[in-house]
């Protein structure tokens, strides 16, 4: 666990693997409690990419996803 002075724990990586933000029993591999989650936007869904990664593109306002090495699609969102 990782604390920065305070008696609540910021982030808690268990033995399974599991790590948690905001949460001292994360139940998946990732969960962040309390919050939101902000994508990077540095590369803007163009250039070098792994599979799996995510980035939000601020010139058309679209998250995008990496389908294969250097691969980038947009993910369509509706509300």
């Amino acid at each position: 666990q990782l604390r920065t002075g305070a008696a609540t724990s910021l982030l808690t990586i268990l033995g399974s693997g599991n790590v948690g933000i905001g949460t001292t029993g994360p139940q998946s591999l990732l969960e962040v409690a309390g919050g939101q989650i902000r994508i990077n936007t540095t590369n803007g869904c163009s250039g070098a990419c792994d599979k799996g990664d995510i980035a939000w593109n601020e010139s058309n306002n679209k998250i995008c996803v990496c389908v294969s090495t250097n691969t980038w699609y947009y993910a369509n969102l509706t509300a």
